[in-house]
């Protein structure tokens, strides 16, 4: 089966490889020019190296900053590229702006652009496991859980019953199987847990301080979602429906993408042209159902719209794109539901909290995604309903 790559988080464009390529011949040149500069005395050493580091920066990216107005166009960097005598099209230089830019001003900021070098002078340990556990995942969705999920399908399906409307498949747990033994490979000391390993287990879940992989995969609205947190916090995620193959992905600090192409949320700021996404869960309690219709019944009269697909890793992934404008849920699964989609929406510049409006809590089981412009009456219209 041909992989599916991915294209933009680590398979850079041509001429991207080439920019990482030239920025360390630039900063030896200006490393260079700033050699002969008089001694420093030993109890400033670290303030010199970081003073000299930035002044280094600066003036590799001056190279490319003709203008001097403190950004880098995507005019300026194909100019930057033809005075080397490599020729880049309009389209390859915004789509190297695009990469970089992390505020949405459609340039490459001193930030941005100090970030890359930094990157390029040597990653950290832990960035390159980040790396390293990105890849392994495409590995694994590609040639083993998007496969299964495919032919399963298809099939007439042996189902377990977890509770009265919570069902578990034989395709389930054959993907679970699938991407733990992987993962287990190649990371031993990392801890994993699952809608269906933890189901079965007692004592429900622990979301420990070390590197914790979280792995959920749902049907009809069909996904794989993995998670890897360090310290609780969400640092990797991704979300593959192999179906429509599309693969959702985020790392810590990085920015989201859909298929290898950079994502944002969506820019509506009007509660009532927002198109809201929730779930009913698989919980039947009285008390809960009747609390779920009635915030159902309260935002119906003060939104667009209203969905449910039947899951949450793929809406939190429809907020992060842009096609939903809102999403909330409470009572859902687990940590296993959120850990990737969560990090995902907030790479893509959205907001990511309790239905309350404090701050989310990876293993509350309460989530409510949207952007800044809609965050504050969403909040608002949520409470009122309780």
């Amino acid at each position: 089966m041909e992989s599916i790559r991915l294209s933009k988080s680590f398979s850079f464009s041509s001429h991207y490889k080439n920019l990482r390529v030239i920025l360390p011949r630039l900063r030896s040149k200006s490393s260079n020019s700033s050699q002969s500069s008089p001694r420093t005395p030993k109890s400033s050493n670290i303030s010199r190296r970081n003073s000299s580091r930035e002044d280094e920066f600066r003036e590799v990216f001056r190279h490319f900053d003709t203008d001097n107005d403190g950004k880098i166009s995507a005019f300026e960097l194909r100019a930057y590229f033809g005075s080397v005598g490599e020729h880049m099209s309009h389209e390859d230089a915004q789509e190297i702006v695009d990469e970089l830019d992390t505020d949405g001003d459609n340039f490459i900021n001193f930030e941005d652009f100090k970030k890359l070098l930094m990157q390029k002078e040597g990653s950290s340990e832990e960035d390159e496991s980040l790396k390293s556990a990105f890849e392994m995942y495409e590995l694994e969705k590609a040639e083993k859980a998007g496969e299964i999920i495919r032919q399963g399908i298809y099939k007439s399906k042996h189902a377990e019953h977890k509770g009265v409307v919570d069902l578990v498949t034989e395709t389930d747990k054959a993907c679970e199987d699938s991407i733990f033994n992987h993962l287990k490979q190649c990371f031993p000391s990392h801890k994993f847990i699952g809608e269906e390993t933890t189901g079965a287990a007692s004592g429900g879940f622990e979301l420990a301080d070390e590197p914790t992989w979280i792995v959920v995969h749902g049907f009809p609205f069909v996904c794989v979602s993995i998670g890897l947190t360090i310290e609780k916090k969400p640092v990797v995620g991704v979300v593959y429906n192999p179906i429509i193959d599309e693969i959702f992905t985020a790392i810590d600090g990085r920015g989201a993408f859909l298929n290898g192409k950079p994502i944002r949320v969506s820019s509506e700021s009007q509660l009532v042209k927002a198109l809201v996404a929730t779930e009913a869960g698989t919980n039947r309690d009285k008390a809960i159902v009747d609390a779920t219709t009635k915030r159902i019944n309260r935002l119906l009269f003060k939104v667009r719209s209203l969905r449910m697909s039947g899951s949450c890793a793929l809406n939190l992934c429809g907020v992060a794109c842009g096609r939903l404008d809102l999403f909330y849920e409470i009572e859902f699964g687990g940590p296993w539901d959120v850990a990737a989609g969560a990090l995902i929406v907030t790479e893509a510049g959205g907001l990511v909290l309790d239905p309350s409006g404090s701050e989310f809590d990876l293993t509350a089981r309460r989530v409510a995604a949207t952007n800044a412009h809609l965050k504050d009456a969403f909040i608002n219209a949520l409470n009122e309903s309780e």
